[in-house]
């Protein structure tokens, strides 16, 4: 089952991804990104990363941010991004005046993946193998156990 392993630092899990203008493989910078679970959007980028990319902001968006307060408008680009390794999948990619990258849960959703975090570290699995290989063992269960051989005796 492919996935990925990735890190928690302070308790907050991060991931390595690829951004990309076009989407072509062999194209884009890697990142390690902190995964956001309350961030809805696909990937956040600082300002400097975005100008690097050559990201075009094309729109403006405004976040009910935890407190209930909204956010300023964020300056919002079409690019493409992956878990190192996959194929690219095309989304809004926020610029940001936060330092660091961060994805949220549009991103993992529109990857197919799903997040394990373990006290030591986090997982992320392709979602569609990882419950097929869920009802594979639910039904491995369910099948009778091998009726017991016959037994040998000694003359």
């Amino acid at each position: 089952m492919p996935h990925r392993i990735g890190k928690l630092d302070q308790g907050h899990p991060y991931i390595e991804i690829t951004v990309s203008l076009d989407g072509k493989d062999g194209t884009g910078e890697k990142y390690t990104a902190l995964i956001d679970t309350g961030y809805s959007g696909f990937v956040s980028l600082p300002l400097m990363a975005a100008l690097k990319l050559g990201l075009q902001p094309h729109t403006t968006v405004q976040y009910e941010l935890a407190n209930g307060k909204v956010s300023d408008p964020v300056p919002m680009a079409l690019a493409h991004a992956c878990c190192c390794g996959d194929g690219f999948v095309s989304g809004l990619v926020g610029i940001s005046e936060a330092p660091s990258v961060t994805v949220g849960m549009e991103f993992l959703r529109t990857c197919g993946k799903g997040l394990m975090v373990f006290s030591t570290g986090i997982v992320v699995v392709d979602e569609k193998e990882f419950l097929d290989s869920m009802k594979a063992a639910a039904n491995a269960l369910k099948e009778p156990p091998e009726p017991p051989g016959k037994a040998i005796t000694a003359s």
